[in-house]
């Protein structure tokens, strides 16, 4: 029995590999590294801020002059971030430098994305997981 036009197709045999077109997994691989090479170049500029309690610290206003990686100073400039309120200028760097934070401020103030920041820069999670369509 031949099958019709408006069927669907399956899906391969369990123990069958499904090669992907060479030009998708070098893309991918090219892009892991870059991202790889981000989080080396991120983690030398997180290293050299200033300790969280310092008056310098405090000079950080703008989300731009944070070790952030593009992709999360692109995604906070396209949602209006731009400059950091009170608790993320107090909980963003000592979240960089890998501190445990525990802050408390109203609601609507930026906490969440104070603790969201340094997980997602440090950790490698892609925004695409965090909030899928900011690829």
């Amino acid at each position: 029995m031949t099958p019709s036009a408006d069927s669907k197709p399956t899906a391969p045999k369990q123990g069958v590999t499904v090669k992907k077109p060479v030009g998708v997994t070098k893309r991918r691989q090219l892009q892991r590294a870059k991202e790889s090479d981000e989080l080396v170049q991120l983690r030398q500029r997180i290293a050299a801020l200033p300790p969280p309690s310092s008056v310098e610290a405090e000079g950080f206003r703008f989300f731009r002059e944070l070790p952030i990686s593009k992709k999360t100073l692109d995604a906070l400039t396209a949602a209006g971030w731009v400059e950091r309120t009170e608790i993320q200028r107090a909980a963003l760097i000592p979240g960089l430098q890998g501190r445990e934070v525990l802050g408390a401020a109203k609601t609507g103030s930026g906490k969440t994305l104070a603790f969201v920041i340094p997980v997602r820069d440090e950790g490698g999670t892609h925004w695409s997981e965090i909030a899928p369509g900011l690829n």
